[in-house]
């Protein structure tokens, strides 16, 4: 199976096997759009469909993904901690570098 990054789209690889596919029935309420799905929940609505209970786990393992390509071998990661525990090198890609001068001042 495969999907674009957003999940918006999936298929079957190779393509023959969509010929006995059958969609599942859906289960989610579907919104109009991305940007209504927020606006509904900044006003009180139900919870957006893409609230951080789903984001985060979805954006750690896509981080998980792009360090594993800059740093060779096997990673072994600490969900609880947030780090690799093999790894120093693959460490440093978790937080941004930020360039002198541009630092957040809170």
């Amino acid at each position: 199976m495969a999907t674009s990054s957003r999940g918006e789209g999936v298929w079957l690889l190779p393509a023959s096997r969509w010929k006995e596919y059958t969609l599942p029935p859906q289960l989610l309420p579907r919104s109009v759009s991305h940007t209504m799905d927020w606006v509904r929940a900044c006003k009180g609505g139900a919870p957006a469909c893409s609230n951080f209970d789903i984001a985060v786990p979805y954006i750690e393992w896509l981080i998980l993904g792009a360090v594993a390509l800059r740093v060779p071998g096997k990673l072994m990661w600490d969900a609880k901690r947030m780090r690799f525990t093999n790894s120093e090198e693959a460490n440093q890609y978790l937080r941004p570098y930020i360039r002198k001068g541009w630092e957040l001042k809170l």
